[in-house]
């Protein structure tokens, strides 16, 4: 079992929201295959382990080309969990705009499997395909400024309230 939380001390700046988001998704990122193949080490991280990861990746991907690219790509598979994730971390709008693209693509739960999303985006009308760049833009705005109401700002906050899930016991 691989252990991918960090010493405290390794954060970069703790009073920078997006700078302790990176710090503490930063070791999983680097070595899981996931979202290119799936990776048994995924199951390995804590909660909010998962959750961070996953909406890294979700906003990295809808950052640089919207709701469309994100579930074009391999990325994609990791959609159910990041709804999961914003959810679990108090982001109660980003979930919203997750459900009504999953709603809008596959009903009741984001398509894994990269060819059936692939299907599912080539499938949509004109009148979709504007509901999705729709919800994209509502994403984009979502992301905030890094303030506490931002997606940065919950990631951070919710490192701050759960200690444990990211940070390896101090040695004394």
């Amino acid at each position: 079992m691989v252990d991918f939380r960090i010493r405290r001390a390794d954060l970069t700046d703790p009073q920078d929201r997006e700078q302790v988001w990176w710090d503490v998704t930063a070791p999983a990122f680097v070595e899981l295959r996931t979202p290119y193949e799936p990776d048994p080490r995924l199951d390995e991280l804590t909660p909010g382990q998962r959750a961070l990861y996953a909406l890294h990746w979700a906003r990295s991907e809808i950052g640089n080309g919207g709701f469309h690219q994100y579930l074009y790509n391999p990325t994609g598979m990791l959609a159910n969990e990041a709804l999961r994730g914003a959810e679990l971390i108090g982001s109660v709008e980003i979930a919203e705009v997750f459900r009504q693209v999953r709603a809008l693509l596959f009903g009741n739960t984001f398509v894994e499997n990269q060819d059936r999303r692939i299907d599912a985006l080539a499938s949509l009308s004109d009148e979709a395909l504007a509901r999705l760049e729709n919800l994209t833009g509502r994403f984009y705005e979502l992301l905030g400024s890094g303030d506490e109401s931002s997606l940065a700002g919950h990631c951070a906050a919710y490192v701050a309230a759960h200690p444990d899930e990211f940070f390896l016991p101090d040695r004394r």
